[in-house]
């Protein structure tokens, strides 16, 4: 096993090329079976436009996990992942009603909360709130991720916008998270980075692909962890 410095590293360049590799089948795949985004009144586009990129994107993550990451601490986030992830596939292609998205986006969070012990137990001194109790700190979490989650959609139709957002926020995230020296997360991080960094390639303008909701909710859901 290689040193966890060199672990991220080739995290990064694992997500990259996988996502990078897959996309053009993607591609391929959405437009024979013209499963593509129609241009409406908020789009900055003229023509339709595939939307499974979320599919590569979570190929790239996925298997980069699994090669890199230390699977026994990082095993709830790989769920929650997968629960995300299915979620988006089936509101891509049939479309799920408010309701039961929002019930998955918490059936997910709920795991990362209570079995991967993350959420926001302290606001630092921020409006002098300092340790937040149990119950407030489980909602405040599921919160914040579902709005921010659902809020950013919007974005997801002009070209480069989405993925462009998502990569520097993950880059500042892969700062922060090497100044802990919490390599696990670091990982989850860097993965993120290389696969949409793949991703922009094909969706500055002219957009050949978008995210849609299944690499939405990953990259979101992602970065809040």
């Amino acid at each position: 096993m290689f040193h966890t410095d060199y672990n991220i590293f080739f995290a990064f360049l694992t997500s990259l090329f996988i996502t990078y590799v897959a996309i053009p089948r993607v591609i391929f795949f959405a437009e024979k079976f013209r499963l593509a985004d129609v241009p409406g009144e908020r789009s900055s586009h003229k023509r339709t436009v595939p939307i499974f990129g979320g599919i590569a994107i979570f190929s790239g993550i996925i298997l980069s996990l699994l090669f890199w990451a230390d699977i026994s601490k990082i095993q709830f986030v790989l769920v929650s992942l997968c629960i995300v992830f299915f979620l988006g596939i089936i509101d891509d292609l049939l479309g799920l009603t408010p309701y039961k998205k929002i019930m998955g986006q918490i059936c997910s969070i709920l795991i990362i909360i209570y079995f991967g012990d993350i959420k926001i137990d302290s606001m630092h001194g921020v409006f002098g709130i300092y340790e937040i109790p149990h119950l407030v700190s489980t909602c405040f979490t599921a919160f914040v991720i579902i709005v921010i989650t659902n809020g950013i959609n919007l974005i997801d139709g002009v070209d480069g916008l989405a993925g462009g957002i998502g990569f520097i926020s993950s880059c500042a995230f892969c700062m922060v998270i090497m100044s802990f020296g919490d390599y696990d997360m670091a990982i989850i991080a860097f993965s993120l980075m290389g696969s949409l960094l793949a991703f922009l390639k094909y969706n500055f303008p002219p957009a050949k692909l978008f995210m849609g909701n299944t690499g939405l909710l990953l990259a979101k859901v992602q970065l809040l962890w």
